[in-house]
């Protein structure tokens, strides 16, 4: 079983309520159609009741009629613009907002944008978790879910990381792997670098169930140039090593001594993991989102993600580019997150 079955069986065993926030999007509808399907719980589309579900009866119409009531009986939708919600939501954002507070009337107008509606349908149990990004930003996927959501106490920072599933005839190494950090932080100080390779380890081990190994990334290898850029790099696999003896990582590694065993055995003569890592830790925003859409396009990997490290519940991305394929897998690990408490 390839890696993206295997993940969706395992979310389809924690059936979860989702909610999808650009329910209007045929890339969504089709994916809260396939991730009934498949059984991982049921989903909420949040948009204007009648246009979906004319999309939804169009989209599944060559199904019998009693798997097409099935289907139907397990997607909501809610219309933020006339829900009854409002006022217990608007009472909520209010909260959101004590340390810039405003007027319950423009609170109850905020609370009918789709991704606030949605964040706090999670922040107030009504959903177990979210995801968007299909049609909004990354920006401002993120910021609502922290502002509404919340990071958790031991969090100060969110991140995110890539799940990059390599599995065609024609990849060298037929794995999955994690790239991080591609979608929040944007120039990562040397705490941060560490913090991202703390976390895409704890998540490899979770999602992948193999022995991770850490590379962190630079234009250097292991002292081959001299600079205050791969200095961050070495400081922050320094402070890995002191905060999580337990972690197999190294750095500053160029990519390919850390992904190539021919290239690491002619690169590096003192590094245990060079050559096989399979968490890769970039060393800004730049780097890795180029990375992981070189990887995906380019490549034929598919990218899961970014998957949002740090809320108090689960809320994730998925690119403007993705199809509604990736979709369901981010609400596979949407739910996995869930069932974990581990957001």
């Amino acid at each position: 079983m390839n890696y993206i079955k295997r993940i969706r069986s395992r979310a389809s065993k924690v059936p979860k309520k989702i909610i999808l926030s650009e329910g209007t999007d045929d890339r969504v509808i089709l994916a809260a159609i396939e991730s009934v399907v498949e059984g991982l719980g049921e989903m909420t589309l949040i948009g204007p009741v009648d246009f979906i579900s004319k999309k939804i009866k169009k989209f599944t119409s060559s199904f019998e009629q009693t798997k097409q009531n099935e289907i139907l009986s397990k997607i909501k939708i809610i219309n933020p613009e006339k829900s009854d919600l409002q006022e217990e939501f608007a009472r909520e954002y209010l909260k959101c907002r004590a340390k810039k507070p405003i007027t319950i009337d423009d609170a109850l107008q905020i609370v009918k944008n789709p991704l606030v509606f949605s964040a706090l349908l999670v922040r107030l149990n009504y959903a177990d978790g979210t995801v968007g990004g299909a049609v909004s930003t990354t920006s401002d996927t993120v910021r609502t879910a922290i502002n509404v959501i919340g990071l958790k106490e031991s969090k100060e920072k969110l991140s995110s990381f890539f799940l990059i599933v390599c599995d065609k005839s024609f990849h060298k190494r037929k794995e999955t792997f994690i790239f991080a950090d591609c979608g929040v932080v944007i120039n990562p100080s040397v705490e941060e670098l560490a913090n991202s390779a703390i976390v895409s380890n704890d998540w490899f081990s979770e999602l992948v169930s193999d022995k991770p190994y850490v590379g962190l990334l630079s234009f250097s290898t292991l002292g081959s140039a001299r600079h205050p850029l791969a200095n961050k790099v070495i400081k922050a696999k320094e402070l890995v090593g002191s905060l999580r003896p337990d972690i197999k990582v190294d750095g500053e590694l160029q990519f390919d001594s850390a992904f190539d065993p021919l290239v690491s055995s002619i690169k590096v003569n003192n590094s245990n993991i060079s050559g096989k890592c399979n968490v890769f830790i970039f060393p800004n925003l730049d780097a890795a989102n180029i990375a992981y859409k070189i990887a995906e396009r380019m490549a034929g990997a598919v990218a899961i993600g970014p998957i949002l490290d740090g809320l108090k519940k689960p809320a994730n991305d998925v690119s403007r580019g993705c199809g509604f394929q990736d979709i369901v897998n981010v609400i596979a690990i949407t739910n996995i997150q869930a069932h974990l408490g581990m957001s």
